[in-house]
């Protein structure tokens, strides 16, 4: 078990340091290693506990973006991405990567019921049909639901409607979701 905990944590050192270089970054200054090494070990420590490799990737996204701005970010986003994500399926990570698409439906909406940047069930079913792929009502709310309990979406009510669920972005999802979208793509392309 120890010799494959090291071989995936080999891996995984590849992957992260191939993200670095795809943003540009060879060298780490004094400032962006104090930022690194508190969230790498976040990172190692999801590779430890066996965690989905597209949720890694996630996390290697959101830690190569945060160095390659002039000042380090903050380290507890790693730590908060790490904890929401955790044992997420790659079909949930898809439908928060396709959520943005979603919220920009509720503006092309002609649904009465329908408000800018309150998602519900059918925008997510409409995203997911632009795409060729079928989901029906129940596991749409089932995965809006998912993402809300997670924290990456806030659950609400539509201001126009009494009753049903409505989601909206949050500060954790706009944190994740440029990653999130650009893993989903590159394992959906690499799925087919």
């Amino acid at each position: 078990m120890q010799a494959a905990l090291e071989i995936r944590i080999e891996q995984y050192q590849q992957k992260l340091i191939d993200l670095l270089h795809e943003r540009g970054v060879d060298v780490l200054s004094e400032e962006q290693a104090q930022f690194y090494i508190p969230a790498a070990y976040r990172f190692f420590e999801q590779v430890r506990i066996g965690e989905y490799g597209h949720n890694l990737m996630v996390l290697g996204r959101l830690l190569a973006g945060e160095l390659e701005g002039a000042l380090p970010g903050d380290t507890g986003k790693i730590g908060r991405a790490a904890r929401k994500l955790e044992m997420l399926p790659f079909e949930q990570l898809s439908c928060l990567a396709l959520c943005k698409r979603g919220f920009e439906l509720t503006h092309t909406s002609e649904r009465e019921s329908t408000t800018p940047g309150c998602l519900d069930a059918v925008h997510i079913i409409d995203a997911f049909a632009e795409r060729e792929v079928h989901i029906d009502y129940a596991q749409a709310r089932e995965q809006l639901h998912e993402l809300s309990a997670r924290g990456l979406l806030t659950v609400g009510s539509n201001p126009k409607t009494i009753g049903g669920h409505y989601y909206y972005a949050n500060a954790a999802f706009r944190e994740i979701i440029q990653a999130a979208e650009e893993v989903a793509h590159v394992s959906a392309t690499n799925h087919r």
